[in-house]
């Protein structure tokens, strides 16, 4: 929900898909937009559009000033996969952490060292 500087509230979006997807961070982006990130084990439905990998995905979703989705994305293997925080960088993309339960598998082509690691991806 986005609100104006009296509290009133300007607009409310929802974003998913038919199973679980969990928000962790936003931030805003450089031209006016925000960067929504969490984790996601929904399939393709609702209004996700990026597939699944494994159990939990990284889930982001990018949306402009007026909380209309521009794009979304996942990012996981085969286990379950947590973002829990996200940055700008200076190159105009973006740096997602969490943490991985998964092999290389699905998208991610890091390995796994044990039983979770923290797992960074960079975005553009």
């Amino acid at each position: 929900m986005k609100i104006n500087a009296n509290g009133e509230k300007v607009w409310d979006k929802t974003f998913g898909g038919i199973i679980k997807n969990l928000l962790n961070s936003m931030i805003a982006t450089s031209d006016g937009g925000f960067l929504l990130g969490g984790s996601s084990d929904s399939p393709i439905s609702g209004n996700k559009t990026a597939g699944k990998y494994g159990s939990y995905d990284y889930w982001v979703v990018k949306i402009n000033a007026n909380g209309e989705k521009v794009w979304d994305k996942a990012f996981g293997g085969s286990d379950g996969d947590f973002l829990s925080s996200m940055i700008a960088t200076s190159d105009g993309g973006f740096l997602l952490g969490g943490y991985s339960f998964s092999p290389i598998s699905g998208n991610k082509t890091a390995t796994n060292y044990g039983d979770s690691d923290y797992w960074v991806v960079k975005i553009k």
